[in-house]
């Protein structure tokens, strides 16, 4: 037994199975949009005990780092609340062997459970008997950076560091100026932000530089690094909105979109956001596809094929929960600094009675996220490593659990304090990632990436 990820007792159809028949909640929401997608993960948790789980090679896994991704992307959708509640308490019971293993402390991880304990209005410095607080202070080191402590090796990188400086910033504890200058030495000269500080030539990443422009805009002061950040990621968004994430996640997909939609809404390039949105509304499953599977986010257009394909036989592939659980913010463009526990407490039920029998191409949801007064200032997220159960080498630092926050972000930062997932400005369409839509790559928010290398089974880690 692994200490960030167990064996779970239930098989993926199983799974399927109990989401499909957890009972219905009062609300109706449509198959489309973030309420769907938010009662596709609630039903998800409800049917794994409060708790999320990967799949690979045939076996399920409870992971923590996805429990705290879908716990957050349920904040920012701003409904399930109860649901919500129940994972975090399940998540704060098992945050020491998630962050803190032992005498292992994981920067990711740490930052990502700080974000879930204030997003969820929880105390950070006691929260599953742990002060994420000073530990997360504790792990900078001179140069500014946050690094893991562990026998297995240091997987922090620029996901990480922008979690912590986005966790710290939530937590009233604002990191220092050298946090921040540490962030900004991973830009590389296109604008963007590499992944891994290893010395080796700088080619921006994507899915680093959203998370980036999360932290720097949450830190205040770098308009015009968020700025230069934005304009990299314009290049990289395709014609039909979709954006690709770096090595091994070169597709267009649900999770880069996702954080990208955030971004963009930061940058004030909002027609990009409405893109994102568009084209992670066209991959989420809507009335034409079986029960079990309505609201849940493809991973991309592949994945999305093959479940259309499948008609009435289509079952979960295993990587839709982590796809959902960040194309979600392609509806609300939430900042994590932002996110706060509040909005519906119920899980709506999805309802097909007046949606078109099609897939949806877009979403009809109304609802838009709070748009930031300036770009001066943002939000952004960290992410954690944990050591990998049988991992014979990681190259990411990944898997931590989402951050709760009660209080709002200090007076220093100009995102918008949201107590409800409403997307940004425009009409609304509908980290960590999937790889080869067969292996979890769990990239936003700390899940944890399996990858096949040489033949062997290496556990990379993002967040």
């Amino acid at each position: 037994m692994t200490t960030h990820l167990r064996r779970a007792g239930v098989t993926s159809a199983a799974l399927v199975a109990l989401a499909a028949a957890a009972s219905a909640p009062a609300t109706a929401a449509p198959a489309t949009g973030s309420d769907a997608a938010a009662s596709f993960l609630a039903g998800q948790f409800a049917a794994g005990r409060h708790e999320l789980s990967s799949t690979y090679s045939g076996q399920t896994y409870l992971d923590a780092g996805l429990s705290a991704d879908g716990i957050l992307a349920l904040t920012s959708a701003g409904v399930a609340g109860n649901e919500a509640g129940a994972a975090t308490t399940a998540f704060a019971k098992g945050v020491g062997d998630y962050a803190v293993p032992g005498t292992d402390v994981y920067a990711g991880a740490v930052a990502k459970s700080l974000i879930v304990a204030k997003a969820q209005g929880q105390n950070p410095r006691a929260f599953g008997g742990v002060d994420l607080v000073s530990k997360l202070q504790g792990l900078e080191e001179p140069s500014g950076r946050f690094s893991d402590v562990s026998a297995y090796g240091d997987y922090s990188n620029a996901v990480t560091q922008s979690l912590a400086v986005i966790a710290l910033q939530k937590a009233g504890a604002p990191a220092d100026a050298k946090a921040t200058n540490y962030l900004l030495s991973l830009r590389c000269n296109d604008g963007g932000f590499r992944l891994a500080d290893d010395g080796s030539a700088c080619v921006s990443d994507p899915d680093a530089t959203s998370f980036a422009v999360q932290a720097l805009a949450a830190a205040g002061g770098h308009g015009a690094d968020v700025t230069k950040a934005v304009n990299f990621l314009a290049t990289k968004q395709n014609a039909d909105g979709g954006v690709a994430g770096g090595t091994g996640t070169t597709t267009p997909n649900a999770n880069s979109t996702g954080l990208a939609a955030v971004a963009f809404t930061l940058g004030g390039q909002d027609a990009r956001a409405v893109k994102a949105q568009s084209f992670v509304a066209s991959l989420q499953y809507g009335c034409s596809f079986p029960a079990a599977v309505r609201g849940a986010i493809a991973y991309d257009r592949t994945a999305f094929a093959a479940m259309k394909s499948a008609g009435a036989s289509g079952k979960l592939a295993g990587n839709e929960t982590r796809a959902t659980s960040q194309g979600l913010y392609a509806f609300t463009r939430a900042p994590l600094v932002s996110l706060t526990k509040g909005g519906a407490t119920a899980t709506p039920a999805i309802s097909c009675s007046s949606e078109p029998t099609s897939s949806p191409s877009t979403s009809t949801s109304t609802t838009s996220a709070p748009k930031p007064t300036s770009t001066s200032s943002s939000n952004s997220t960290s992410t954690s490593a944990t050591p990998a159960p049988t991992s014979t080498t990681s190259t990411d630092a990944t898997a931590a659990p989402t951050s709760t926050t009660s209080p709002s972000a200090p007076s220093t930062s100009t995102v918008p304090q949201s107590t409800s997932t409403t997307p940004a400005t425009g009409p609304i369409v509908n980290t960590d990632k999937v790889s080869d839509n067969t292996v979890p790559f769990g990239f936003a928010f700390g899940a944890v990436i399996l990858v096949t290398a040489g033949g062997a089974v290496a556990y990379a880690r993002r967040r």
